[in-house]
């Protein structure tokens, strides 16, 4: 995907649907991923000031397995950049839910945590969202 095809968050869903806190979303995932029998290692956002470019990422491991998701910040046409974080944890957060729901039945290591199946999803979205098993 090339970074000119990547939408602006008004155009995605969970644009202005919730009112948590990004931290407070980010705490919903992991009481949702210890739920379903997994341990948080690390969790956390980051940004680069050039090219303008954020991300949650959190670190777990579930039935022996490691796994890292970092997820993207899209930019908002507007400006609002809480308002686009406020997105960002609300789509990780119903990401990893089916991705745990997934995971009860087939097994953690079934799941596509990662989109390719791979680590060379770590080339994935210009905006730095990617998910790969770590080890």
């Amino acid at each position: 995907m090339k970074a000119s095809d990547v939408p602006y968050a008004e155009d995605c869903n969970y644009w202005n649907t919730s009112r948590s806190a990004p931290d407070t979303r980010m705490e919903k995932i992991i009481r949702l991923i210890v739920q379903f029998g997994g341990t948080v290692l690390t969790s956390g956002f980051g940004n680069e000031h050039s090219p303008n470019r954020a991300a949650y990422m959190i670190r777990f491991s579930m039935e022996g397995e490691m796994f890292r998701i970092v997820w993207p910040v899209l930019t908002s046409e507007k400006g609002n950049t809480f308002a686009a974080r406020r997105q960002a944890t609300t789509m990780l957060y119903h990401d990893v839910k089916a991705k745990c729901v997934s995971a009860q039945v087939l097994g953690a290591r079934a799941v596509r945590w990662c989109p390719t199946g791979s680590p060379t999803c770590m080339r994935g979205h210009p905006s730095a969202g990617t998910t790969t098993r770590s080890g």
